[in-house]
């Protein structure tokens, strides 16, 4: 069975931001997903490259990924955009 885009990104739709409070799908924070047979790749990009968040927020993706039908393993790719304010 292969995971199905949908499923990951309903999965992806529970996961919060904490300091955001908004889902990672709702934020755009979800990237580069690539689906192979079971197989998921995922970049989540954070606000911020030191992320105070960032384990929890890869233990909740984990928790929430476990309910993606057909899913045999994992893979979390990390980046960050920074919103730079100009002067």
């Amino acid at each position: 069975m292969s995971v199905q885009e949908r499923d990951v990104l309903a999965a992806m739709s529970k996961v919060m931001d904490p300091e955001l409070h908004m889902d990672l799908v709702t934020a755009g924070m979800v990237k580069d997903l690539k689906i192979d047979g079971g197989n998921v790749t995922m970049k989540i990009e954070l606000t911020t490259p030191a992320c105070p968040m960032k384990g929890q927020i890869e233990k909740d993706t984990e928790a929430a990924m476990k309910a993606v039908p057909g899913l045999t393993s994992l893979k979390l790719d990390w980046g960050a955009k920074v919103k730079i304010d100009s002067l």
